[in-house]
């Protein structure tokens, strides 16, 4: 009977993370469509653009810092199906400053890196209040990305910069049926990883998910300060299918 109670008590643990962690990713999702729609609206502003890339800064509410990064502005317009991948993170609590320089110094690389990067269309980043950033890059399908994760400024923010300056990460996979001006994001797969001492492993939770999307209008709160955006609109219902790392 013991058995029996832990054994149901580690499902009911189970469960609840993983609740918690699809409506996360639904509220991360607000954001990430936020985001994109900024791409959308960059791209009306700008309609005439010479140089690849362009890169734009706008201050959001409380002085929140919007950089978007615009690789291949033509394509980016034409494509009816994009991917993207949504990078959400908290980082820890008590940094060093070599460490965040570090953090700093991968994030301009990559910025240079990816410039005519096959595939590559655009890159964003949201500042929220806490400090903390979502991150949004598009892609004109899913094998883009490949340049991306076997470069070696990305394997060693991955291995090497993470464990030390994040506590967690939610890594957001998806795509956009019928482009950027559509946009509709439809969320496929959701990676959370979390840090826990520097030298193991991160723990990594995987989810894979059916029909995630939002179907109306960003509430107000979203667009004025996407970190108090308010799921009032309708989620298509979702299975959700769960595996472990260690």
């Amino acid at each position: 009977m013991f058995q029996d109670s832990r054994l149901l008590h580690e499902q009911d643990v189970l469960d609840y993370r993983i609740y918690t962690d699809v409506n996360k990713s639904k509220l991360d999702l607000i954001v990430l469509r936020y985001m994109t729609r900024s791409v959308h609206l960059r791209l009306l502003r700008e309609a005439v653009v010479t140089e690849m890339p362009s890169l734009y800064y706008s201050e959001e509410r409380r002085g929140r810092m919007h950089r978007i990064v615009i690789y291949n502005s033509q394509e980016l317009q034409v494509q009816q199906n994009l991917a993207f991948v949504g990078f959400v993170s908290r980082k820890q609590q008590s940094l060093s400053a070599s460490i965040v320089e570090d953090i700093h110094e991968v994030d301009r690389k990559l910025l240079t890196e990816l410039v005519g990067a096959p595939g590559m269309l655009s890159y964003s980043s949201l500042e929220l209040r806490t400090g903390n950033w979502y991150n949004l890059v598009l892609f004109d399908d899913l094998t883009a990305k490949r340049h991306i994760r076997d470069s070696e400024t990305h394997k060693y923010a991955a291995y090497q910069l993470a464990p030390r300056y994040y506590e967690w990460i939610r890594l957001h996979n998806g795509i956009l049926p019928g482009g950027i001006a559509r946009c509709e994001l439809v969320l496929q797969k959701t990676k959370r990883y979390t840090f826990q001492m520097i030298t193991s492993r991160p723990i990594v939770r995987e989810l894979t998910h059916e029909n995630v999307r939002l179907h109306d209008r960003l509430p107000r709160s979203a667009t004025k300060d996407s970190h108090h955006a308010q799921p009032h609109h309708s989620l298509s219902s979702e299975n959700v299918t769960v595996r472990l790392f260690c």
